[in-house]
């Protein structure tokens, strides 16, 4: 989902190259993403891991 947001809405470009650096940086982004939504909820976020 990172990724898709990356390319299609930030117009980055293709994701499917990305450095292990690039690809920490959107696991990051992710974990943060995911913490502060069951913060706000109290649910886990809809969408799983790697999907």
């Amino acid at each position: 989902a990172i990724d898709f947001v990356q390319q299609y809405i930030l117009r980055q470009g293709t994701q499917s190259h990305e450095s292990i650096l690039e690809q920490m940086k959107d696991e990051q982004i992710a974990r943060t993403i995911r913490a502060q939504y069951q913060k706000l909820t109290g649910h886990e976020f809809p969408m799983k891991k790697g999907k």
